[in-house]
């Protein structure tokens, strides 16, 4: 299944083998496209809910990788 968030962003579930399987730090970067950086920044500010953190690992959803589409959307559209 591939998710449409406009121009630019298309998301293949398909590349992401099992929804039960979490994603670390730098897989949830690669999927959603932006920085480690990024992802931490948009926990600090709420838009992303902290992960279950397995020393040393971090452990998303692809529930994040959605929401990380939904922020990039809203930017290019000029919200804050």
């Amino acid at each position: 299944m591939t998710l449409y968030f406009g121009i630019g962003f298309n998301l293949d579930l398909r590349s992401i083998r099992d929804r039960r399987d979490p994603l670390d730090d730098r897989k949830l970067a690669e999927q959603g496209r932006v920085n480690i950086q990024t992802i931490r920044y948009y926990e600090r500010r709420g838009l992303l809910p902290e992960p279950r953190r397995s020393r040393p690992l971090s452990a998303y959803d692809v529930d994040a990788v959605i929401r990380l589409g939904f922020i990039s959307k809203a930017q290019r559209l000029d919200f804050p």
